[in-house]
């Protein structure tokens, strides 16, 4: 624009793919199907080429609605010369930037049925056993008596129903067992408490699915920049820089049960009321018990605890303060400084498709928003290179052996990372695949005073004040007493932080030169130079069964202890 001021602009536009199976062994999973057909797996139209009776396809070859997403993606920038003497300058910019999938979520729709047939007899110690009944799941590998579980039979042998041999069946609520034991021991009569029988195999399977409409992530990032020349060769920087993720990826169960409560009651239809009203008793759940869990599940035909969604819905932040003092590298001296403060604020903060990853209410984001997992409020580095002057006049052997010595160093300082404390026995209300439940607060704590006091080696066997936290409360039943299943905890994701780490590595090194094109480099390096311990987050911070039993302790530390390194390198 002019000889102080530079603009940058650009709009990018990326057109990124559904990631698909080109042999046609993935599948999908669509909830909405599970109240109306009790079977909710679809598969790409390719699927028909294999004539799979009950198998047929409907979606296109990535298991989605749509195969491919668009993202505009503006860039801006600028550089100003405040000024013109080339000694102040201050930048800024803002761009859009495309998020792409990994495989991971596109690879578990392989485990739909049937391109991971398991059911009967498969692994049962994961998945249980519905018997060699006509109406289960085809195993493909009974037919073998080696190894039943890596060995494939011939196409002959597939298959326990003629008719049906690799389609999971519908699964119909069918009724509640009445009476029954609940896991607190209180024995109970009411239908609506006890456990469900469903008909067919998809409420003993497991269902994973992506969102048939397929969408792109975007992180929005910015910077403002002032830097200033401070003469002889030194320099400061000021700025501001953040970033903004939108529909980022998280793995979360939508099939969470629903409480139900006399003030709420849930209200079932059709077959899911048959012994109910056989029972003399509307076809209302007012109770929630961790036996009567499937019945509550948004998804009748779903377990609660066997689906897991790959869904685009999860958001972060980041915003820090930056600031940086530098020496260009001249008269044998190179150094930074960069301090940051800053504050990382996600829902979940991994991509994984393993296990559910937001804690608590899985239909809320907000109720997993916290601190990122990396969240480090507070980070200083600072790194040198230092040309000694010793000797730097001397001659011959004194040179040789005494002259020429550098050193080099870096220091880094940083704020401990977050992490939760949860409770094992929290959330069996909604009997999540992955539970992900918080402790609870005792009243009067909070995230400001819930951490243990005095010294990083003193709080060692429990970096958490015990005092601080209680069991998760239980549902209360109709009749006024506590039911057997759990809520969810009150703590934030990611309220406490661990202890902060330190580390310093020196170098000392000197080049031997034996003539013009040989020369032998000595180095001693000391890692961790001062030998102190960094030591990581609490292993398992975990509440007890009974108020003021919590423990979160540390057991292991980050980094190693001091390491001294001697080489040489012989260079011609």
């Amino acid at each position: 624009m002019s000889s102080e001021l530079t603009v940058n602009l650009g709009l990018r536009n990326e057109f990124d793919g559904a990631p698909y199976d080109l042999l046609c062994h993935t599948g999908n999973t669509n909830p909405e199907l599970a109240n109306t057909t009790g079977q909710p797996y679809v598969w790409p139209k390719c699927v028909d080429k294999f004539n799979l009776a009950g198998v047929t396809g409907t979606l296109n070859r990535a298991g989605l609605g749509n195969e491919y997403a668009t993202v505009f993606e503006p860039r801006i920038g600028f550089a100003y010369d405040l000024g013109g003497h080339h000694t102040t300058s201050i930048r800024g910019g803002y761009g859009i930037y495309s998020v792409r999938e990994d495989l991971g979520a596109a690879d578990n729709l392989a485990i739909t049925p049937p391109a991971y047939p398991f059911g009967v007899n498969v692994l049962p110690e994961l998945f249980g056993t519905c018997g060699a009944t006509a109406s289960c799941l085809a195993n493909l590998f009974t037919a073998n008596t080696g190894n039943p579980v890596f060995a494939l039979p011939g196409i002959p042998a597939l298959g326990a129903n003629p008719t049906q041999p690799y389609a999971p069946v519908s699964s119909i609520l069918q009724s509640f067992g009445s009476p029954c034991t609940l896991g607190n021991g209180a024995a109970s009569t009411a239908p609506d408490q006890c456990g469900t029988n469903f008909s067919g195999t998809v409420n003993s399977l497991i269902e994973l699915a992506v969102p048939l409409h397929w969408v792109v992530g975007t992180t929005q990032q910015w910077n403002f920049t002032i830097q200033q020349a401070l003469g002889h060769d030194w320099f400061a920087e000021l700025g501001y820089i953040g970033t903004k993720g939108s529909r980022l990826r998280s793995t979360y169960d939508p099939d969470q049960s629903t409480l139900a409560t006399t003030a709420n009651p849930l209200t079932l239809t059709g077959a899911a009321c048959a012994n109910l009203q056989a029972a003399g008793q509307s076809c209302t759940i007012v109770d929630s018990t961790a036996e009567n869990v499937s019945a509550r599940a948004p998804y009748l035909g779903i377990a609660p605890s066997d689906f897991e969604d790959f869904a685009p819905n999860s958001d972060s932040s980041y915003n820090a303060l930056q600031a940086t003092l530098a020496h260009h590298f001249g008269k044998g001296l190179y150094f930074q400084s960069a301090y940051t403060y800053a504050k990382s604020i996600d829902d979940v903060s991994t991509a994984s498709v393993a296990f559910v990853t937001r804690v608590n209410n899985q239909t809320d984001a907000g109720a997993s928003r916290g601190l990122s997992d990396f969240d480090r409020r507070q980070r200083l580095v600072t790194s040198g290179v230092y040309q000694l002057p010793f000797f730097a006049g001397a001659h011959g052997l004194e040179k040789g052996a005494l002259g020429g010595w550098e050193v080099s160093g870096v220091m880094i300082l940083q704020s401990g990372a977050p992490f939760t404390v949860y409770d094992p026995a929290g959330g069996s209300a909604y009997n999540l695949a992955s539970p992900a439940s918080s402790a609870t607060f005792v009243s009067g704590y909070r995230c400001s005073n819930a951490a243990s006091s005095g010294s990083v080696t003193s709080r060692l066997g429990n970096w958490v004040n015990a005092a601080a936290y209680q069991p998760d409360p239980t549902a209360t039943l109709s009749n006024g007493t506590p039911s057997d299943a759990t809520l969810y905890g009150n703590t934030p994701r990611n309220c406490i932080i661990g202890p902060p780490q330190k580390n310093v590595d020196f170098t000392l090194g000197k080049m031997f030169r034996i003539t013009e094109g040989q020369a032998i480099r000595f180095r001693a390096d000391f890692f961790n130079l001062f030998n102190h311990p960094s030591f990581a987050i609490p292993s398992a911070p975990t509440v007890g069964s009974a108020p003021g039993t919590g423990s979160a302790p540390i057991t292991s530390t980050v980094g190693t202890p001091r390491l001294i390194q001697f080489s040489l390198k012989y260079s011609f």
